[in-house]
């Protein structure tokens, strides 16, 4: 019998690209567990996208506006829906980066 394929072998093969959501609270271990995930599986199979990076506003525009990123409208999610569908059809897209120590894309 000729060798087991494991399953890092059997997804990178596979002409699916698979999605994975992950959600949780604020300190829940999104990071963590996502961070583990493309540790095992490694770069060139696993890409991170955070919903922070499809907030609407800005850290200043949301304090000004009295909203959270909690607050559907404080994130552009048809974004977030078109860029998912686009990845998934194996095309590339253009995302905008938001840091958490500026507050700022």
């Amino acid at each position: 019998m000729g060798a087991m394929l494991n399953f890092k072998t059997i997804i990178a093969r596979s002409p699916i690209v698979f999605t994975i959501g992950v959600a949780g609270d604020s300190g829940s271990g999104k990071t963590t567990f996502t961070h583990a995930i493309r540790e095992i599986f490694g770069p060139e199979l696993v890409t991170t996208i955070t919903l922070d990076d499809y907030h609407k506003y800005d850290r200043k525009e949301r304090r000004q506006l009295d909203i959270t990123p909690l607050h559907p409208d404080a994130n552009n999610l048809a974004q977030l829906e078109s860029d998912i569908t686009d990845l998934k059809s194996g095309r590339p897209i253009l995302k905008p980066v938001y840091n958490h120590s500026t507050g700022r894309f």
